[in-house]
């Protein structure tokens, strides 16, 4: 059994399931080569939680054999990648496997063999197992890459990793909505397509998946569940598996249930990168883990003030409002009523706020710099002292609402 393909059409495929290749001394740090229904699928794992299965679609591929005489081999993830880097970009390949010895043989059009050993394929998680037994949804549950890969950009930074409070530490679409919190922060994301849609990633996870998810930008995938896992599987039938997680996500109780719905007690919108560069400038000279950032709005354009690294003094720098020309009919960001005057005549002596800058980086890591955003601040005068905290919204090219909120900082 032979397979030919150029090197360039296998890389890329070695590269988008080299995404869930783990390092383990077993198959899991093999790719698996395996042919289904007359595909070449290359089939990777790394274990407890994920997998993937990718098609080589590359037009220079070629099988030859009978698929019922094909036997599934595998070659050290590690070892066949250094080996493709030595050749030629057009180079054609010929990969033949010999089931009596084991034996892999890779030569190149351009002369040249090397020789690898196949593991036992049957040792191989059971993924294609789980898939067996997928409920098919009717209609299916369908999710565009690109609105996926936004959703995890943008609340990626707020997820725990501290897994002594496990329901943090993951990724989760439920009810429509994507939360996601820190503990000291939290951040909601909401989007139509959300709707009636469930993924669940281990925060360990993320990271694969996400670069999973990018090769696929501009593709739809279809969501389906096994009683053990989730799968995504795209067009080209490539597919991405996600073990089930026992563990409830973020709680959203109260207030937070309507947190993309919240009126600022005061807010601004600002271009991203007149903010970034005045935080910049006040942090050269203050302390380097000090994120204390005091919002002073008795002045304008609003003034930004920090300590100091000797913390006899106040550094300061006024930041102006971004100019956003509406049309008729338009509103601003989220219907948001800016500065509404009966809030600020109840509270007229709250003039300083003061916010953690590091958590406000975070929820506009991801924007362009010449992207406006809201920046508010929310107070609760019900108590005996006045608490608050920093609001940011946002809306992603996809369409994607999100608020994140922090407490004042202490």
């Amino acid at each position: 059994m032979k397979i030919t393909v150029t090197k360039n059409d296998l890389k890329q495929t070695l590269d988008t399931t080299s995404n869930t290749l783990s390092t383990l001394p077993d198959i899991t740090s093999h790719f698996v080569f395996a042919v289904r229904k007359n595909t070449l699928f290359i089939k990777t794992a790394c274990p407890p939680r994920i997998f993937s299965m990718v098609p080589v679609s590359a037009t220079t591929l070629q099988l030859e054999g009978d698929e019922e005489q094909w036997d599934d081999f595998s070659i050290e993830g590690k070892r066949l990648l250094k080996a493709l880097s030595a050749h030629k970009d057009n180079e054609v390949l010929t990969i033949s496997y010999d089931n009596s010895t084991k034996k892999v043989s890779l030569t190149s059009s351009l002369g040249g063999k090397n020789v690898f050993e196949s593991l036992d394929p049957n040792t191989f998680p059971i993924w294609e197992t789980y898939m067996e037994s997928m409920v098919e949804d009717n209609p299916p549950k369908m999710l565009k890459a690109e609105l996926l890969d936004e959703a995890i950009s943008v609340t990626k930074e707020f997820i725990s990793k501290d897994q002594a409070r496990i329901n943090l530490c993951m990724f989760e679409i439920k009810d429509g909505r994507i939360a996601a919190s820190d503990g000291s922060s939290i951040i909601l994301a909401k989007h139509p397509d959300f709707e009636g849609k469930d993924l669940k990633i281990f925060i360990k996870d993320l990271s694969s998946v996400h670069k999973f998810v990018k090769d696929y930008v501009g593709h739809d995938f279809t969501i389906k569940t096994s009683p053990q896992a989730q799968f995504l599987i795209a067009d080209d039938s490539s597919v991405l598996g996600i073990m089930n997680l026992p563990h409830a996500g973020v709680p959203l109780t109260g207030k937070f249930e309507t947190l993309l719905d919240w009126k600022p007690y005061r807010a601004w919108l600002f271009k991203k990168e007149d903010l970034t560069s005045a935080i910049k400038w006040l942090s050269s000279g203050a302390q380097d883990k000090d994120y204390r950032l005091v919002f002073n709005v008795n002045t304008n354009p609003v003034t930004l003030l920090m300590s100091s690294r000797s913390g006899k003094e106040d550094l300061s720098q006024t930041v102006a409002e971004a100019v956003v020309e509406l049309e008729d009919g338009e509103v601003l960001p989220f219907n948001l009523s800016m500065k509404g005057e009966e809030e600020i005549e109840a509270n007229a002596e709250i003039s300083t706020f003061p916010l953690n800058y590091a958590c406000l980086e975070r929820a506009i890591d991801n924007l362009k710099a010449d992207e406006v955003f809201c920046l508010g601040v929310w107070v609760d005068t019900s108590g005996a002292k006045s608490s608050g905290g920093m609001i940011v919204k946002e809306e992603t090219t996809s369409g994607i609402k999100t608020a994140m909120v922090s407490s004042w900082f202490k």
